[in-house]
């Protein structure tokens, strides 16, 4: 095999890579108790067709490891979210009230999620 076409192959395998940590996921129209899943991506979108009971996070990466989920749940009308495993909040430490519209938040941790930070970017666009 030629260094062209090992540098090639190279090439192809980490723009794929990097196209499939990217893609939105679409989890669909949901309620009641979510499991978001970060092997699914670390982009996912959700509508949310009545209140969110219990958002909760698997397969965060390991401790050592930094993982960041951006989440968008979209919404016809004000809806509750309840979001579990959250230890806090960036800025007030409050978990947000999500609005009518589009919803982007971010959750990033390093230990595994032992400590899951939320970060609200915008409510309701």
């Amino acid at each position: 095999m030629s260094l062209s076409s090992l540098v090639n192959d190279f090439a192809t395998a980490v723009k794929d890579k990097f196209n499939t940590l990217l893609a939105v996921h679409d989890k669909g129209s949901l309620s009641g108790a979510v499991v978001v899943d970060y092997s699914d991506g670390s982009v996912q979108w959700m509508v949310a067709s009545a209140a969110i009971t219990a958002l909760s996070f698997s397969n965060l990466p390991a401790s050592g490891s930094k993982g960041q989920l951006v989440l968008y749940i979209d919404m016809a009308s004000d809806l509750a979210v309840t979001f579990v495993g959250v230890t806090g909040w960036a800025g007030d430490n409050t978990a947000p009230t999500l609005k009518s519209g589009r919803n982007e938040l971010v959750f990033t941790t390093i230990d595994g999620g032992t400590k899951l930070i939320g970060h609200t970017l915008a409510t309701g666009m």
